[in-house]
């Protein structure tokens, strides 16, 4: 292969030149993508290849590295330019983040406004609502006080009147069952003394028979203790002289 003029910048692979897609490369891409084709070539053509086949590989062997290489690039361009427009979108982002959040305060500050106001204007309204209702409470519960003081001075008259009633049927009726219970005593006073009266004599006819009765077994009664008491004192005068004979011929 002849040699071919290169820059400083552009790696040396055999007597090939790999140029990057997107123009110089970094030393450290440089070192990382140094290949010796001759070095390649010599080894195969020593293990025994033939030295047309083994240029053909070093030749697909640099192809395969330059597309390495473009590919590394390219890669490299796009994250490039991905970074580029993501800090563009972060910018565009912030910008309308701030826009928005700006518009969305306005409009918050506009809804709060609205809202105080309606707000206001319930508050007003309902209190208009609640003074209307107390003022017809109030009318209401005049309009039911006087109603029941009237029904209650109403029901007090009629109760009054029923209690009167009550009270002489009461009267009355306490009066007859006076008058009865009166006669019934009375009755019942009769009724009771002729009772006594009756029960007296036959209690002083039973007394009389008893006291009869009970004389009687009393003098019976006396009459045989009188006739032991007898016997007793005679049998003890018999003793009594017998002692006394006793004690004579004893002291003879």
């Amino acid at each position: 292969m002849p040699p071919t003029s290169h820059s400083p910048d552009e790696p040396v692979i055999g007597s090939a030149v790999i140029r990057p897609a997107g123009g110089s490369m970094k030393p450290a891409e440089v070192l990382e993508f140094v290949f010796d084709s001759h070095r390649f070539v010599k080894r195969l053509t020593d293990a025994g290849m033939d030295e047309r086949v083994a240029e053909v590989l070093a030749d697909e062997q640099v192809a395969l590295l330059t597309r390495n290489l473009a590919t590394r690039t390219a890669l490299a361009d796009t994250e490039a330019g991905l970074r580029t427009n993501l800090k563009a979108m972060d910018t565009g982002l912030r910008k309308e983040l701030k826009d928005t959040d700006a518009s969305l305060r306005k409009d918050l500050k506009a809804m709060e406004a609205a809202l105080r106001k309606e707000l206001q204007d319930r508050d007003a309204s309902l209190r208009k609502e609640l003074k209307a209702t107390e003022t017809a409470l109030r009318k209401e519960l005049q309009e039911l006080d006087a109603s029941l003081r009237k029904e209650l001075k109403a029901t007090e008259t009629a109760l009054r009147k029923e209690l009167k009633d009550r009270d002489a049927s009461l009267r009355k009726e306490l009066k007859a069952t006076e008058t009865a219970l009166r006669k019934e005593l009375q009755e019942l006073d009769a009724s009771l003394r002729k009772e006594l009266k009756d029960t007296d004599a036959s209690l002083r006819k039973e007394l009389k028979a008893t006291e009869t009765r009970i004389r009687s077994d009393l003098e019976r009664r006396l009459a045989e203790v009188r006739a032991d008491l007898t016997k007793w004192m005679f049998g003890a005068f018999i003793a009594q002289g017998a002692l006394v004979v006793a004690l004579i011929k004893l002291l003879s």
